[in-house]
């Protein structure tokens, strides 16, 4: 992996931190070790061997090296599966101990990639670090990071990367890394007594705390700051804290978030992509305010960021907080708000969200041009799928759509043939023929559905529509187009259980899709921080990494629309930021993006 990734606690979520380190070719054998040197004859002093010694390697030894180093090639371009496969080949009853602790350490990696820490932490388990060379032990104590972090122990996480520290040899990924410890250290409620008497623990949490409620007046903050350091001399912290002071000062950004309460895990998921964008910023960065919007109201808290110089405040999440806030008199800094609430329009107030109506509008949009005009629609019986029906139902009579025909269907249900036939209309069909064959017995039955729609509407989650697409093509759907809202992709491809989805049409973020490039903050380059969230929490994740890049850009959206992981966006009226989303079909059990051309 190129990215050392900021693990913290699974249940107040985990942050990334992105650690670079520069790409390396891959390792040739370790050289054989010199044969010993002829004995003088004078004594002299005894040297103590160190630690780890390259074993002497026979060819067939050579040989399983090479295999090991091409799991490690192969892990590093990121090739999992295909690591796996290699690994799995090598038989451990080969291997001299050295060996089976690097094998043991790759199939940690393998293990982390698919989110398996608990058997990441087995493998981890079995290899003696000491031992390890010193490449391989940070490796090693990354691994530890992620794994303990994605099983909830966030303490001992912290406790490895510190581990990790005597291992980095790059200037910037021990910054990247001591900032991990910060983020993390900021999420614990506090350290149990025992680890109290770990002083650079101690000195980490003390930090952590400071840095995390900054003093309204930046005067008292620093002098907070020079306290510590006077009191932790020769603490890692103080090259942290060197290296803050001599970026050049930039507007500070507040984020106004849930991190507590209900919310608090979707809250982790955007400050996690918020913070995978922070660290990829090259040069100098602005200063970070962290406010729980569940602890303290969030028109308070936006005055205290204010008072506490930032110069931009993103959030709050909740509706309920973004009406708190809107109660404010004026808006001196711009406010990226996290959700949208239409009845409100305010100066330097901004509503940013993964709204509903924008998968609407963009499924409205595809089927338009795709052709259709008049539509069936299929929708959950509960209260997000009456929403979801209005606002297709809203959308298609704006762009001249006819909406045929409406039905809902039971979400706890897995058949849905009865709610199928009445919106095909094939429950009329099979009434008709059961009165043709009181009069012809030998009649044979072929459904017939309805021939006054051309295509079909469906809000359903993956897992639901699984299950209504074969029931819906084996109940005569025919070449009747259907077109869903992005909820119908998990997010993550799975062409085995997607493969039931095949020739749905569906618009979603674009960072879904891997036909869209973004880099180092791609989807895949990013799958350490995604993986530990549930997958509904993976757009969240997407949203935390534009709302970091769209602060700056605000004033500029109106003239500028900015290509984003959540979509194409542009300022619309209220100072509403909207979403255009990228469009696909599933193929094989794999969305295929397509290109709408035009409006």
């Amino acid at each position: 992996m190129r990215r050392y990734l900021l693990c913290t606690l699974a249940a107040y979520t985990l942050l990334s931190l992105g650690c670079s380190t520069a790409t390396k070719p891959a390792k040739k054998a370790r050289p054989v070790a010199a044969a010993p040197a002829p004995a003088k004859p004078k004594a002299e002093t005894v040297k103590t061997a160190p630690l780890y010694q390259p074993p002497a390697q026979t060819p067939a030894t050579a040989q399983l090296a090479a295999r090991l180093h091409a799991v490690e090639d192969l892990l590093q371009q990121g090739r999992a599966a295909e690591a796996k496969t290699l690994a799995d080949s090598l038989n451990p009853v080969d291997l001299d101990d050295a060996q089976k602790d690097l094998l043991n350490l790759y199939y940690a990696q393998i293990l982390l990639s698919s989110g398996e820490a608990e058997l990441a932490l087995k493998s981890l388990g079995k290899i003696t670090p000491r031992l390890l060379a010193p490449e391989d032990k940070s490796k090693y104590w990354q691994a530890q990071s992620f794994a303990l972090s994605l099983t909830g122990n966030a303490l001992n996480s912290v406790r490895a990367r510190i581990e990790l520290d005597n291992w980095l040899k790059l200037p910037k990924d021990r910054q990247d890394n001591y900032a991990a410890i910060i983020e993390a250290l900021q999420l614990l409620p506090g350290l149990p007594q025992a680890a109290q008497a770990d002083a650079q623990l101690a000195g980490w949490q003390s930090l952590a705390l400071l840095l995390k409620s900054p003093a309204a007046d930046p005067a008292i903050g620093q002098a907070a700051l020079q306290q510590w350091q006077d009191s932790h001399p020769g603490h890692p912290g103080n090259g942290y804290l060197q290296t803050l002071k001599s970026q050049p000062a930039l507007g500070a950004i507040a984020l106004l978030l849930p991190g507590s309460g209900v919310f608090a895990q979707a809250g982790e998921a955007i400050k996690a992509g918020f913070m995978a964008a922070y660290h990829s910023q090259t040069g100098s960065k602005p200063a970070l305010q962290f406010y729980d919007t569940h602890q303290t109201g969030a028109l308070e808290l936006y005055q205290q960021a204010v008072a506490a110089g930032a110069k931009l405040v993103i959030g709050p999440l909740e509706k309920d907080s973004l009406l708190n806030l809107a109660n404010a008199p004026d808006f001196p800094v711009p406010v990226l708000a996290l959700n949208v609430v239409p009845s409100i329009q305010r100066n330097n107030l901004y509503q940013f969200g993964l709204s509903p109506a924008d998968d609407a509008e963009e499924a409205v949009r595809m089927a338009m041009h795709e052709g259709g005009r008049n539509a069936i629609l299929l929708t959950p019986d509960n209260d997000a799928g009456k929403r979801t029906a209005d606002l297709l139902n809203e959308n298609w009579l704006l762009q001249d759509g006819r909406m045929v025909h409406s039905q809902t269907y039971d979400t706890r249900a897995t058949d849905h043939s009865a709610a199928i036939k009445q919106l095909l209309l094939i429950d009329e069909s099979e009434a008709r023929f059961s009165k043709i064959r009181q009069y012809f017995p030998d009649s044979q039955y072929i459904p017939r559905r309805r021939q006054d729609a051309d295509l079909l509407f469906l809000s359903a989650y993956s897992k639901e529509a699984r299950n209504i697409n074969p029931q819906l093509h084996y109940l005569q759907l025919g070449d009747l187009p259907i077109y869903a809202t992005s909820s119908v992709f998990s997010g993550i491809v799975n062409k085995q259980q997607d493969h039931d989805l095949d020739g749905i049409n569906f618009c979603d973020i674009p960072w879904v899709f891997d036909k869209t490039d973004f880099g180092p903050l791609s989807l895949s380059a990013l799958q350490d921080v995604w993986a530990k969230f549930p997958s509904s929490y993976l757009r969240l994740v997407a949203m935390g990494l534009d709302a970091f890049t769209l602060g700056p850009k605000l004033d500029q959206l109106l003239i500028t629309p900015y290509r984003g992981a959540t979509g194409n966006l542009s300022l619309a009226s209220g100072n509403r930021i909207k979403r255009e989303l990228t469009c696909a079909q599933f193929v094989n059990g794999k969305p295929q993006v397509k290109a709408l051309d035009g409006p």
